[in-house]
């Protein structure tokens, strides 16, 4: 039986998306999936990020896990994919219930949008909506603590070494290749 057009993209997405978390060095995981091709995700993120209550409030490397959900009109624009969290969390964008304030998300492939879930789990400024907030005391500790955002380094296509308090350490840099003279250049033209 062949796919239809929008099982194909669903298909290709989770490709994409098993490639995010094979380059993230084990910062992001599908836990499990359901579906063929899948429609729901469970996502680990191990990330620096704020406790699961609000007392919680030190920064520490744990676990997250959150239920991805792609709604029947998925890609088409406006059906953007629902997330709520698995367990308690502690965040600006999710509401006490676990549900996530989306809000404008950018959604140009679901591996791209995974990436930008991991970006607002650590609060990088640049994903955070300040003015739109799910839960104001969150908020309200982000506002206090802009100057040590985001949380984590949000590139998760490369891993991340850390130190034994969970704090990301600058990789070593390779050594510099040694790089080999290069032949003269000849110009062609009239003089």
């Amino acid at each position: 039986m062949s796919q239809t057009l929008r099982e194909r993209r669903r298909a290709n997405d989770f490709v994409a998306v098993q490639e995010l978390c094979a380059q993230s060095g084990g910062r992001i995981a599908i836990e499990r999936t359901e579906g063929t091709p899948p429609r729901e995700y469970v996502l680990r993120f191990a990330i620096r990020t704020l406790g699961p209550r609000a007392n919680a409030l030190t920064p520490r490397v744990r676990n997250v896990h959150v239920r991805l959900v792609l709604p029947d009109a998925y890609p088409n624009p406006g059906s953007m994919p629902r997330v709520k969290s698995v367990g308690s969390i502690f965040h600006p964008h999710f509401f006490p219930g676990g549900e996530m304030c989306i809000g404008n998300a950018p959604l140009t492939g679901l591996a791209a949008f995974v990436e930008w879930l991991g970006r607002v789990l650590v609060l990088d400024p640049s994903v955070i909506n300040e003015y739109s907030p799910a839960r104001s005391e969150a908020m309200e500790w982000v506002r206090k603590n802009r100057t040590s955002l985001p949380l984590d380094p949000v590139d998760f296509r490369s891993p991340v070494v850390r130190d034994e308090n969970g704090l990301a350490t600058a990789p070593t840099a390779p050594e510099p290749a040694v790089q080999k003279p290069r032949p003269p250049r000849i110009a062609w033209g009239f003089a």
